[in-house]
């Protein structure tokens, strides 16, 4: 896959979804990881409108739960949608939905980690 720098998508297993329903099985994996910047924090903050001062101001996220600015859920959310989309051009992302465990600060690595849990080939869907 020729992704932009600097996402990264574990090669093999990403190579299997290119393959589509056909030789899709359920169990099969993807997973892409990147380390989340400052300036992305930032980068999504100004295209979304969200500025919560927990992501930026350090004197307030200080006196949070998290004691430091930390990333927005849905920047790291993305993720998935990298996989499937570099994984599966013109698929249709159709719902996700998530539970925040853990906060992700500035600087981390996330790694996102897909898992075909159904295949449906003559529709051409997969549910992961």
């Amino acid at each position: 896959l020729d992704l932009p720098v600097p996402w990264r998508v574990m090669a093999s297993p990403v190579r299997l979804l290119q393959r589509l329903p056909a030789v899709l099985s359920v169990g099969d994996v993807a997973t892409a990881s990147r380390v989340l910047a400052e300036a992305d924090v930032r980068a999504f903050s100004d295209l979304t409108g969200d500025h919560n001062p927990l992501h930026f101001d350090t004197g307030f996220a200080a006196k949070s739960r998290f004691g430091s600015p930390i990333v927005h859920g849905m920047l790291y959310a993305t993720l998935f949608n990298a996989i499937i989309a570099d994984a599966m051009p013109g698929a249709v992302h159709l719902t996700q939905t998530f539970d925040f465990r853990l906060p992700v600060y500035p600087g981390d690595e996330v790694l996102a980690r897909l898992r075909v849990s159904e295949v449906h080939p003559a529709q051409r869907r997969v549910v992961f």
